[in-house]
C-alpha cells in the first residue's frame, strides 16, 4: 500500500508545524475521541498506521520484512533526520545502550540538532530552488536562502506560515525606485524564490501548484491540458495572482518592483485578457491595496484546500 495514497484525502488545519504534521493527518482520520488520544500519544499514533499497513499486506498476502536491526535502523534515521550517515561514536554509543527507548531517543536528538536544521533547509532548497543547480549567478542566491529555511524550520513554525512567507516576501520597490533582490549574500532572504523564476507570472503559479498543491498545471500553459481537465484559461487565472511582480531590466539580480492593482494577464496565443480566479472556481474577495498574491497564498493554506493539504502531507511523508 501506497501510504501516500492513504493519507491523500486527510486535511491538515493551519498552524501544523513539521514534526507534528503526519500526526496531524492520521489524528484527524479518526473519529473525534480516538483522535484526541492518539494526538496524546504518538506510540498510539504509530500503531494506526502500522494498522492500515498491516491490513493491506495481509489482503494482498504479502509477508513482511523483519524490523530493521539497531545498525540498520541508526543508519536509516540518520539519512532520513540529518542527511549523513551516523559517526563511529554515534554507532558505538547507541549500539552499547541498554535502555529499550533508545530509538526514540535518537530520534529526539537528531531532530535536535544543527544536521537536521542543514538537511532540512538544502532538501527545501533543491525543490523550491532547482535554478540554482545550473545557474552560475542565482547560486549567490542560495546562503540566504537556505538560511531563511533554517530560521523557519528553527521556530518550528507552521507551514502555513511558510507558505505566505514565501509567497507574499515583500516587493516595496517602484518603477523609479526598484527593489534590490540581493544585497547580504548571508542574510536570510526569501526573494530568491521569486528571483530563480524570473519574477515571471507565468513560472511562479506554475511552481507554485506544483510544490504546494501537488498540480502540474504546466502542461495547460499553451493549451488544455491533454491528459487532465485543467485548461489553458486556469493556468492563466493563477498567473494572474502574481502579475503585478515586474524587473526593472535583464538579468538575474534586477530589481523588482510590483503593482498591487494588477488582477489580470493576458491569455497566451489569445487576444484577452483573463481574471485571477482560485482553482476551485472561487473568485478572490481582493481587500483594498492587498497584493493578489497575499489573497492567493491565504486560498492556498486555507484548511479546506484539499490540495494544500494533501501535498504537504505526502512530501513530509515522502521525504
Amino acid at each position: 500500500m501506497r501510504v501516500g495514497s492513504f493519507l491523500s484525502g486527510l486535511p491538515v488545519p493551519s498552524g501544523v508545524s513539521f514534526p507534528a504534521l503526519l500526526l496531524a493527518a492520521m489524528t484527524l482520520a479518526l473519529p473525534a475521541t480516538a483522535g484526541s488520544a492518539v494526538a496524546a500519544d504518538p506510540y498510539q499514533l504509530a500503531r494506526v498506521i502500522d494498522e492500515q499497513l498491516e491490513a493491506a499486506q495481509r489482503a494482498a498476502d504479502i509477508v513482511p520484512a523483519d524490523n530493521a536491526d539497531d545498525a540498520e535502523f541508526l543508519r536509516r534515521v540518520t539519512l532520513d533526520l540529518a542527511g549523513r550517515i551516523p559517526t563511529v561514536d554515534e554507532v558505538t554509543t547507541f549500539l552499547n545502550e541498554p535502555s529499550p527507548e533508545k530509538r526514540s531517543a535518537v530520534i529526539d536528538r537528531l531532530l535536535d540538532s544543527d544536521d537536521h536544521l542543514e538537511h532540512f533547509a538544502k532538501t527545501w532548497r533543491a525543490l523550491l530552488l532547482p535554478e540554482t543547480e545550473t545557474n552560475a549567478q542565482l547560486r549567490y542566491m542560495v546562503p540566504g536562502f537556505e538560511r531563511w529555511l533554517r530560521e523557519f524550520r528553527d521556530a518550528n513554525l507552521p507551514f502555513d506560515q511558510f507558505v505566505e512567507g514565501l509567497i507574499n516576501v515583500p516587493i516595496t520597490g517602484t518603477p523609479e525606485r526598484p527593489q534590490l533582490v540581493l544585497t547580504d549574500l548571508k542574510a536570510a532572504n526569501p526573494m530568491a524564490y521569486l528571483v530563480a523564476k524570473d519574477a515571471d507570472p507565468a513560472k511562479i503559479a506554475a511552481d507554485v501548484t506544483r510544490v504546494f498543491l501537488g498540480i502540474r498545471l504546466e502542461c495547460a500553459q499553451c493549451h488544455d491540458h491533454p491528459f487532465d481537465t485543467w485548461t489553458q484559461e486556469q493556468f492563466w487565472n493563477q498567473a494572474a495572482f502574481f502579475a503585478g511582480i515586474q524587473r526593472k531590466g535583464r538579468g538575474a539580480f534586477a530589481p523588482l518592483f510590483e503593482s498591487a492593482d494588477v488582477h489580470t494577464i493576458s491569455l497566451m496565443g489569445k487576444d484577452r485578457e483573463v481574471a485571477a480566479l482560485f482553482l476551485d472556481g472561487h473568485e478572490p474577495a481582493f481587500s483594498p491595496g492587498e497584493k493578489p498574491r497575499v489573497t492567493f497564498s491565504a486560498w492556498v493554506a486555507k484548511p479546506e484546500n484539499p490540495y494544500f493539504s494533501r501535498a504537504i502531507v505526502n512530501r513530509i511523508w515522502g521525504q
